[in-house]
């Protein structure tokens, strides 16, 4: 897998408090142990061995704003599309994470019908099923749906902006940490090439829903963003079944699924990291 870092550079973008994750926090993560010129193959990590990306594309340690992402054809729209892990529970009984991942997409016929196809192939099964949701789905389901989205072409990079509810002092409004979260990934995407609209996963909890949706219209001001339940879109499905990987890997070291999908980039910020 392979990884880079961003450090906080927006002026709206605020740590909530001071945190640096343990030394054990993704101990395949940390910069030493990516691929660079210097070190092209680290033999301590097998999943750095494969050939590195060109020259151009190299992000390394250096935490260069630079992507593989290939720039958009002329008259092609570049849109984001984003979904949240873990809860706005900040007690003792909430998740130790709470994520957004991102990724930049544009609005591609043959994705969208070949998802549209597994999706019927597979109600032709006898399985009532009404669309991709990872977290919900069987692992034969998301195994079949992983195997579509890395032949037809997944995303070169995931965006995902995460906080350890542990670094908080107090509990936050949720809304606020919502909102730096979507302006994480927004920023490092932007940075690659900007974004023209926003779609987001309905936030799912109905108390804190019209706060942090109205949160996040009024910040974005004329840059559209639209709020629709992932089953609604191909896309939005995309970037469900990219969140849920990018939380496996992160709460659980699991990276069978990001592998599953093509090992894309993660760019990954952490809110409170000095």
């Amino acid at each position: 897998l392979r990884f880079s870092f961003f450090a906080p550079s927006s002026p709206a973008f605020v740590p909530l408090s001071p945190f640096r994750p343990p030394s054990s926090f993704f101990p395949r993560l940390r910069p030493r142990a990516l691929a660079s010129p210097a070190n092209p193959a680290n033999p301590a990590n097998p999943a750095l061995a494969a050939p590195r990306p060109p020259p151009h594309c190299f992000l390394g340690s250096s935490l260069s704003r630079r992507s593989c992402i290939p720039p958009q054809p002329a008259g092609m729209a570049n849109y984001l599309f984003l979904d949240e892990a873990g809860n706005f529970d900040f007690g003792p009984s909430g998740t130790q994470w709470l994520m957004v991942a991102a990724v930049v997409l544009d609005l591609d016929d043959a994705r969208t019908a070949a998802v549209s196809r597994l999706r019927y192939a597979i109600n032709d099964e006898g399985v009532d099923f009404p669309g991709f949701h990872a977290s919900a789905n069987t692992p034969s389901v998301r195994r079949r749906f992983a195997d579509l989205l890395r032949k037809s072409g997944f995303p070169a990079t995931i965006y995902v902006c995460a906080i350890d509810k542990r670094s908080l002092l107090a509990a936050p409004d949720p809304s606020q940490v919502y909102q730096q979260l979507v302006f994480g990934v927004l920023d490092m995407a932007d940075a690659v090439s900007p974004v023209e609209m926003v779609f987001a996963d309905s936030v799912p909890l109905q108390r804190y829903r019209r706060a942090i949706q109205g949160a996040i219209s009024s910040a974005l001001g004329r840059r559209p963003v639209r709020f629709h339940p992932s089953y609604s879109l191909c896309e939005l499905q995309v970037a469900d079944f990219a969140c849920w990987a990018c939380w496996r890997y992160l709460t659980r070291q699991d990276g069978a699924p990001i592998q599953s999908i093509g090992a894309p980039r993660i760019e990954l910020r952490l809110i409170g990291e000095k």
